[in-house]
């Protein structure tokens, strides 16, 4: 019962004691005692269940409810049987194509599967009003904004068309940003599979780009650089 509870806080967001005690059959005040006690243990794993005037919602370190909601449909249903739809998958799979494009690679059955079961969830936890990218986690991580290219993805009209019919939201850059905030930030519980960022690798190639402009300034106003280093620092 105590997976049943958070498939269907997960299902159905802001659902009410009292409904969800008529769908799995039990008192109203023994629910709450069985929510009280699973939250207790979700706790260890950074989310909790919080009941605000009789409505249950999943609460908490966003990364760790969906990297829980992943690995819970995995280990119940497998990919193909989690309870997305078809055009749901559809839509998810067309974004990650043009993943596997931007990056030259193709992930295996498995891996992309398991990639568009965490898109599909974390499109219904920002309709659920929950994000992972926060404006502090915005500031702080710059390079998520020039980690991923979305123009072609946000320049294929039929699929914002498709995608909106689909998830009832707009698909733009910030959405885009936000879906792929975990793959970017290393946060995703499988980093060799998803879409990754190489920091390291990006503000490296960053600082020879912007050595490479100094140096071209330095030569054009003919006045001598000693301490390049120092000024890329």
């Amino acid at each position: 019962i105590e997976y049943q509870i958070i498939e269907h806080l997960f299902l159905n967001p802001g659902i009410t004691i009292t409904e969800l005690s008529e769908i799995l059959y039990t008192s109203e005040p023994g629910l709450r005692r069985k929510i009280k006690a699973l939250s207790r243990q979700t706790e260890e794993s950074g989310f909790n269940i919080e009941i605000t005037d009789s409505h249950c919602n999943l609460v908490g370190e966003e990364a760790q409810v969906r990297n829980f909601l992943v690995y819970y449909f995995f280990e119940k249903m497998y990919y193909e049987d989690a309870p997305f739809s078809s055009t749901e998958r559809q839509v998810v799979g067309k974004i990650m194509d043009y993943f596997e494009k931007e990056y030259n690679r193709s992930y295996g059955m498995d891996a992309r599967k398991e990639m568009e079961n965490y898109l599909i969830i974390s499109l219904r936890r920002v309709l659920a009003g929950r994000n992972l990218l926060t404006e502090d986690i915005r500031r702080k991580n710059v390079a998520i904004r020039y980690s991923l290219s979305f123009v072609g993805i946000l320049e294929d009209s039929f699929l914002k068309r498709e995608f909106f019919h689909v998830f009832k939201i707009e698909l733009n850059q910030s959405l885009l940003e936000e879906i792929t905030c975990v793959f970017t930030t290393y946060q995703f519980s499988l980093p060799n599979r998803g879409p990754k960022f190489d920091e390291k690798a990006f503000f490296q190639g960053l600082g020879a780009n912007i050595g490479e402009r100094i140096i071209q300034i330095s030569k054009d106003l003919q006045i001598p650089l000693y301490n390049i280093e120092d000024i890329l620092k």
